[in-house]
């Protein structure tokens, strides 16, 4: 009714495996053990190849670089959640200018911003 989707967030291959189940469309992967709060950036490698096609994947917590972007967007990302990357500069709209450069491309409309395609 209101043509809004569940983001579905996994932190382990048990919640994926749920959210895979569920049908879910939009997955959010956290990098953060929300008990401990630890970051291990080596969550989203290991669950990226786990979910499901055509699911919308979103790489959260931890992203602090372009490196971090293109590395998961060349996994199979099509989003990213950062916080602490843009919070915590001193220069929020550089910082956000620096995570996209490369990742992204201006399209020929008005600001309009489109992920490049990737390689079949």
């Amino acid at each position: 009714e209101y043509g809004m989707e569940a983001l579905v967030e996994v932190h382990d291959e048990e919640e994926m495996r749920i959210a895979a189940g569920s049908g879910a469309t939009i997955v959010g992967i956290n990098n953060r053990d929300l008990t401990t709060l630890r970051v291990d950036l080596n969550t989203a490698a290991r669950l990226l190849p786990q979910t499901p096609p055509g699911t919308v994947k979103v790489v959260e917590s931890g992203i602090s670089s372009r490196t971090d972007v293109t590395r998961f967007h060349d996994m199979g990302a099509d989003a990213f959640l950062v916080g602490e990357a843009i919070v915590g500069s001193p220069d929020a709209a550089e910082a956000i200018r620096k995570l996209k450069q490369g990742v992204y491309n201006k399209d020929q409309e008005k600001e309009r911003v489109e992920w490049k395609r990737r390689s079949p």
